[in-house]
């Protein structure tokens, strides 16, 4: 299974899904954006690919 892994911060308060690996900058690419909505995310999945977090994205979830 392809697996991508994205990295979730929060800037002004609005949770921003931010690209960490190849794959996952290609899909930015794709849509012309820095970030990656839920939207595309959701069509991600659909493509088979599994979404990863990044270690800091998870101690941040975690901890706040």
């Amino acid at each position: 299974m392809n697996k991508i892994i994205i990295e979730v911060k929060s800037v002004y308060g609005n949770d921003l899904i931010y690209p960490v690996c190849d794959d996952a900058k290609t899909f930015t690419k794709i849509t012309g954006t820095k970030t990656l909505s839920p939207f595309v995310i959701t069509y991600i999945k659909r493509l088979g690919y599994e979404i990863l977090y990044s270690p800091s994205t998870i101690r941040g979830l975690l901890w706040n």
